[in-house]
């Protein structure tokens, strides 16, 4: 992860960056990962179990790559500088949030295939929300 996007960071005009997010960020994403049922640790390598690869295929390609971060970290920094709002920050997220739905309405590239693996038996109610609780490995 040291490296991981370093070129998309570079387009974006983060030329200091190394990689995506820090030490400690990855540390708690790797860990709900593994949590979730999406990683297994094999030895020193993080390995992707079938549920994380069904899960990776129904998701666009734009979710899944360095340069939608190296754009997030780019916002951010203007945040951080006033040059933005959070609110505009904000506002673009959810724009592109609406734009990815509205192409899988279209493309159907939300299919039943690659959902298939989280659609597993229920296991219970939610204390919460009262919805169902399903296995996912």
């Amino acid at each position: 992860m040291e490296n991981a996007g370093a070129e998309d960071f570079k387009e974006a005009g983060e030329m200091e960056r190394k990689g995506i997010g820090t030490p400690a960020t990855r540390a708690g994403i790797i860990e709900k990962l593994v949590k979730g049922g999406f990683a297994e640790r094999r030895g020193r390598q993080l390995v992707p179990t079938s549920q994380g690869m069904e899960l990776i295929k129904g998701l666009p390609d734009t979710i899944k790559s360095a340069k939608l971060t190296a754009e997030w970290e780019t916002a951010l920094k203007k945040v951080g500088r006033g040059e933005w709002s959070p609110r505009k920050f904000m506002e673009e997220i959810a724009g592109m949030v609406r734009d990815m739905v509205e192409d899988c309405r279209k493309t159907g590239a939300q299919t039943t295939e690659a959902l298939s693996a989280l659609a597993k038996e229920v296991i219970g109610k939610c204390p919460r929300c009262g919805k169902s609780l399903r296995r996912l490995c």
